[in-house]
């Protein structure tokens, strides 16, 4: 086996690897990408090969990475941008471009999605276990509760496709079970609200859409109607509290300490529109402006938060308002996408499952990062940069039949 070959064959099996455990741990997904882009700069060294696949993220990709270079020039703590760059901006936009390379084709998206979801699973299966067994706690927070919904909705568009065997559509029965116990049991608002929101832009095109029997229509939405109606009592007491809390913020510290953060986060917005204040920085900067201009005694845990909990102010404070723009750009192309592929693949097909499975994701994404920072978490960043990825390829082949 030649030199090259042996590289690949590396390649892949990191990447796939990667696929199947980014959601186990932190250190496992950056020792994974870390093995895997040194294997391919080796790569481009030795056969002097580079690929740059053209897509129609590129542009706005490269604006955004030259606003973040620019925003150093403005930053207090230069290390802390060097931090923010390397992981995650770094670690992104490698996964994004290698993903672009190996995941090209039907065929190996096929093979790259049944890594992936089933990984996810695997992920599922041994937390909830571990949870119940010894009481070990592997599958909480804000991140896990956003990767949950992620799942429950590909699990069930999966479900529907006449491609999968009946073993296959046990296997996504358990998904959607599994992961409806995760997302209940990290208790994050963020994700819950972000799911909801998801079902009605899920359920309208699996539903309204792709089905054309009125009575079907009709006897699923008494159902959803019934739905809407018993989910407060099924919901878990502690998730419950949680959002009673909304009803005195100030009393909250947590949530209170939220408002003062996207109010730091704003008035660093006001006064560095261009560039911010540094990739990176919010944390200096939000902490002289606790001290310095804030009125609210905030405790010593509020102090050490390094994101505001609002992903679309977090650029926008670090990287300026041409940054947030150009994010916003690349969040409608993705939603763009896959719209196209729901409504130009037949009804139920796998392409136009994933284009809904796609739509339902961001939704789920954009509501949870109102309320979060959520591409802080790796694996909610390497959940949405797949998904997007495979939609993108799906488009891109439809894309081809039609010139051709």
């Amino acid at each position: 086996m030649s030199i090259k070959k042996t590289l690949d064959n590396t390649i892949f099996f990191l990447y796939t690897t990667l696929l199947f455990l980014f959601t186990f741990s932190i250190a496992i997904r950056n020792l994974l990408i870390g093995l895997l882009f040194i294997f391919s700069v080796i790569r481009i060294l030795v056969y002097r090969e580079f690929n740059l696949k053209n897509n129609e993220f590129n542009f706005y990709v490269l604006l955004f990475l030259t606003f973040t270079f620019l925003s150093f020039f403005v930053a207090r703590d230069i290390n802390l941008s060097l931090d923010r760059f390397v992981s995650p901006i770094l670690r992104y936009l490698f996964f994004f471009y290698i993903s672009f390379i190996i995941v090209n084709d039907r065929e190996k998206i096929a093979k790259n999605l049944n890594i992936f979801i089933y990984g996810n699973l695997t992920f599922a299966v041994l937390g909830i276990l571990i949870k119940l067994l010894n009481g070990g706690n592997h599958i909480s927070g804000n991140g896990t509760g956003t990767v949950a919904a992620f799942n429950i909705l590909i699990f069930s568009a999966l479900l529907f496709n006449n491609e999968n065997n009946n073993y296959k559509k046990i296997f996504y029965l358990i998904g959607i079970g599994s992961f409806t116990y995760i997302l209940f049991q990290t208790n994050s608002r963020g994700a819950v609200l972000g799911f909801f929101a998801s079902l009605f832009v899920f359920i309208g095109f699996m539903v309204y859409y792709n089905i054309k029997s009125a009575k079907i229509k009709y006897f699923i939405t008494i159902l959803l109607i019934i739905l809407v109606m018993i989910t407060p009592y099924l919901l878990p007491d502690k998730l419950i509290n949680k959002f009673d809390n909304l009803k005195n913020i100030s009393a909250n510290n947590s949530l209170k300490t939220r408002v003062v953060m996207w109010e730091s986060s704003i008035y660093m917005i006001k006064n560095n529109p261009i560039l911010g204040v540094g990739v990176g920085n919010f944390q200096p900067n939000y902490l002289d402006y606790i001290d310095n201009v804030s009125d609210e005694n905030l405790t010593a845990g509020s102090r050490k938060h390094d994101h505001p909990h609002n992903m679309f102010l977090f650029i926008a404070a670090e990287q300026g308002i041409p940054s947030l723009l150009l994010f916003l750009i690349m969040i409608f192309i993705s939603l763009k996408i896959s719209l196209y592929n729901i409504y130009r693949y037949p009804k139920f097909s796998f392409e136009n499952l994933i284009g809904i499975t796609s739509l339902s994701v961001f939704i789920v994404f954009i509501v949870h990062s109102m309320v979060d920072s959520t591409a802080r978490y790796g694996h909610v960043g390497f959940y949405i940069l797949f998904i997007l990825i495979v939609n993108y390829i799906i488009f891109e082949e439809m894309s081809k039949t039609s010139e051709n």
